[in-house]
């Protein structure tokens, strides 16, 4: 059970990563000098929260692929787009259409399934 808690937690972690990495680059509006950019990026919170955030996530996903097959635990991250959906509605005020829902019931079944192969 825990190697399942540890997907959900990575999977979780780099959906919070993306969410920090759109506030970040939401904030970098104007920047015409791609000097100006990477200075801006270098020091953005937010970017750096996410890029920290990714990493803690990806020592997690080395952990998943040491404990299940690969064609088990990569279809298993697709929980990502899940949490990054509920984010994107809870936070950042994201449409949710029907057709979203709908994927995100058809993604959780077949999470169900590949977990119980």
């Amino acid at each position: 059970m825990i190697k399942y808690t540890v997907i959900i937690v990575s999977t979780f972690i780099s959906a919070i990563a993306q969410y920090s990495l759109k506030i970040g680059v939401n904030s970098l509006t104007g920047k015409k000098d791609i000097g100006m950019l990477v200075k801006s990026v270098i020091f953005n919170i937010h970017i750096l929260t996410g890029l920290f955030l990714y990493t803690i996530g990806a020592i997690l996903w080395l952990y998943v692929l040491s404990k299940f097959e690969l064609s088990k635990a990569y279809p298993l991250a697709s929980l990502g787009y899940v949490f990054s959906t509920i984010i994107g509605y809870l936070l950042l005020n994201e449409s949710l259409s029907i057709y979203r829902l709908l994927g995100i019931g058809f993604i959780i079944t077949g999470v169900y399934f590949i977990s119980n192969s």
